[in-house]
């Protein structure tokens, strides 16, 4: 089964939310994947860290 989500990336509160939900051994169970629209390596980066902090993971699947 596939569950595809698709926050916004200004508040953050979906990938916060998304990251809560991740807890208690369901990390295991997802492919989790992010964005930005940063258009530096830097500001990509500063995102990316930025978003890995919100979901509270130490990586993604894919970026």
């Amino acid at each position: 089964m596939v569950h595809y989500h698709s926050g916004e990336s200004h508040s953050g509160e979906s990938e916060r939310r998304l990251g809560e939900a991740l807890k208690d051994g369901n990390r295991e169970r997802a492919f989790l994947m992010t964005k930005v629209d940063g258009r530096t390596a830097d500001v990509a980066r500063e995102q990316l860290d930025q978003s890995l902090e919100r979901l509270q993971v130490d990586c993604t699947d894919r970026w």
